[in-house]
């Protein structure tokens, strides 16, 4: 290649990039002109590797401007060290995060779990030709696990990527297969993520709102502009609250207004000052009837918090399905898991695992809806229940506030006159009020007092400030929790126990009574002599839909043993144990039970005379 072609390769590379088409016309020029001295293809590189170090140098400069990290490819060990450096541009920038060992970004999108029940201007359920109520999915703000093209974009978002070369710096892609493994390389880089919040929540005696991550808290905020009005005193906040927010809610007393204006007392802080405490309990708005309000109830109460009426999350019976939509409402950032009109009459408690895990753990742990992933992080959602006459058993009795409504007798719900007609409306009206009314409230309590029940920390920083407010008794408002942990204290006690038990007491071996201490029986045997004495309907405890068999009282046997179950009957002990008892147990040893006095005589059987085993119950010497 001559002097001239040399010369020419700078200025005519600029002019491609500044100037396309006179470049490229004096460039086919000097293609010519580099033929006649057989250097041709030399000059083609060279003119293409600087115009490709030009625009990288322009690269350079755009990066700068647009703040993006500037990284140069090279190097021993290049993709492990990438993995880290890009790692700590992207955690700079805040574009992703770490949320419950998941690399994830911040997205909007309709939910996968819960549904928005539309409503007209006057808040009434529309409904499609069925009758059915009409729905759509809620849109959330959730942490989405990122995926290769996620993780390739966010990189491109951060760095700029250059490689050097001998006529200047170079654009360089991401080399090959390296979206993927960032994934998992970036988990421990990434700053941890506590929630998403797009609603204000209570921090360091203040409502706290804004826009992207907040270092303090590890949450990401999209709450936008928030104004709210604050009371002058407490007394006119709670009066607010009270008498002009909630006015049409026929409470069944005053423990039930006090757990409704709980809610969104739970909501503000359930991201903050509760993060790290088990809790907030399960809050259940019920009723003897449909009509009452319940779920208006529920709605606003989240509503007046959120500024948006929440999605209902579908209540599965299957075990498995509530864990993956426990923790998909958390991915997706649910304010609260609101399970909206629960089948009548259904139990809440021994079999609800998932919810239980939710209630009393930090963290929880679930499997994740479409994956066989499991989620372990902060849930931060504050659970929120409605159903007509639920009834709550177990441990869930002390873990639950139930706000009940019941209408006046001589009132016909149809008839009802409001103050607030569209209620749901008039609350996200006047949102600032409320916020401002639970502000002076919280801002204003000081007084601290041993809290009472299962959340310590909940009852501190929520049901305090409103019981004192309200100027009611705390141990009055926790009393249904204290004597959920007195009967706790015998045992876990199921409906229907202390009938089943007495009848076993009241079995006679060989026409005699039973000592106190009772007598062993097979399950098969304590049932044939139940339905001898005709008291069958004791074998269907509330719950149950047909009469046990003995396979089935032997599983609820073991599940009550070591209760204690008190009556007017008298005291009674359910125990079990494994023997063999000759041909009564098929000459093997098996689960047998008893019955122990503890308190009263022998009872007669319930619903009958007194039963015998007959022949069933004589002893077998052999």
């Amino acid at each position: 290649m001559n002097d001239e072609l040399r010369d020419t390769i700078e200025t005519v590379a600029g002019l491609i990039v500044t100037r396309p088409d006179e470049g490229y016309e004096m460039f086919q020029r000097m293609l010519a002109v580099a033929g006649q001295t057989r250097s041709k293809t030399d000059y083609r590189k060279a003119v293409e590797a600087r115009v490709a170090g030009i625009r990288g140098e322009m690269s350079l400069e755009k990066a700068a401007e647009q703040g993006r990290a500037v990284i140069t490819l090279g190097g021993p060990n290049e993709h492990n060290e990438l993995i880290r450096e890009i790692g700590e541009k992207v955690a700079k920038r805040r574009l992703a995060v770490n949320f419950g060992g998941f690399v994830s970004v911040i997205e909007s999108g309709k939910s996968a779990i819960a549904n928005v029940k539309l409503r007209n201007a006057d808040g009434n359920l529309l409904r499609d030709a069925d009758g059915e109520p009409i729905t759509e999915p809620a849109i959330m703000s959730r942490a989405a696990p990122m995926t290769a093209p996620a993780a390739h974009n966010v990189t491109l978002d951060a760095c700029a990527l250059f490689r050097e070369t001998p006529h200047g710096p170079m654009d360089a892609p991401l080399p090959t297969g390296l979206s993927a493994r960032m994934i998992n390389g970036w988990t421990n880089i990434l700053p941890p993520l506590k929630g998403i919040a797009t609603f204000p929540v209570w921090h360091k005696g203040e409502l706290l709102a804004g826009e992207g991550y907040h270092e303090v808290t590890r949450l990401w905020l999209q709450t936008n502009e928030l104004h709210v009005t604050p009371f002058d005193t407490v007394e006119e906040a709670i009066t607010f609250l009270t008498d002009d927010w909630l006015v049409d809610f026929p409470f069944a007393s005053d423990r039930d207004r006090a757990v409704a204006l709980m809610t969104p007392v739970s909501l503000l802080m359930s991201r903050t000052a509760l993060s790290d405490q088990p809790g907030p309990p399960l809050t259940l708005y019920t009723a003897p009837s449909p009509g009452t309000g319940k779920s208006f109830l529920a709605l606003v109460s989240i509503a007046a918090v959120t500024g948006r009426i929440p999605g209902s999350v579908n209540y599965s019976e299957s075990e498995e399905e509530r864990e993956k939509k426990i923790g998909a409402a958390i991915l997706e950032g649910h304010a609260a898991l609101f399970l909206d009109d629960l089948q009548a009459g259904s139990f809440l408690g021994r079999k609800d695992k998932a919810l239980t895990r939710l209630i009393t753990s930090v963290e929880y742990t679930g499997r994740i809806l479409g994956s066989t992933k499991t989620f372990e992080g902060p849930a931060g959602i504050v659970p929120v229940a409605t159903g007509n006459n639920i009834v709550v058993d177990g441990d869930m009795a002390r873990r639950t506030l139930e706000s009940r409504l019941e209408a006046p007798e001589d009132v016909n719900l149809a008839l009802r006159t409001f103050r607030h007609p569209n209620i749901i409306k008039w609350t996200l009206d006047n949102r600032d009020r409320i916020l401002g009314a639970y502000q002076t409230i919280l801002s204003a309590h000081t007084e601290k007092t041993k809290p009472i029940g299962t959340f310590p920390a909940w009852a501190q920083c929520v049901a305090h400030p409103i019981l004192d407010a309200l100027g009611m008794s705390k141990e009055e408002f926790f009393q249904p929790w204290i004597e959920a942990a007195e009967e706790d204290a015998k045992g876990v006690q199921m409906k229907g126990a202390y009938e089943i038990a007495v009848a076993i007491a009241a079995l006679r071996t060989d026409d005699e009574v039973q000592p106190i201490d009772g007598s062993w029986f097979t399950a098969a045997e304590i049932a044939a002599g139940i339905k001898a004495a005709g008291a069958s309907s004791v074998l269907k405890p509330p719950g149950y839909q047909k009469i046990m068999d003995a396979r089935e009282l032997a599983f609820f046997l073991k599940r009550n043993a070591g209760s204690v179950y008190e009556g007017a009957e008298g005291t009674f002990r359910i125990q079990t144990g494994h023997m063999h008892l000759g041909k009564r147990t098929n000459w093997m040893e098996r689960p047998v039970f008893r019955v122990k006095r503890m308190r009263g005589d022998a009872p007669t059987m319930p619903n009958g005379p007194k039963g015998k085993l007959h022949d069933l119950m004589k002893r077998e010497s052999k």
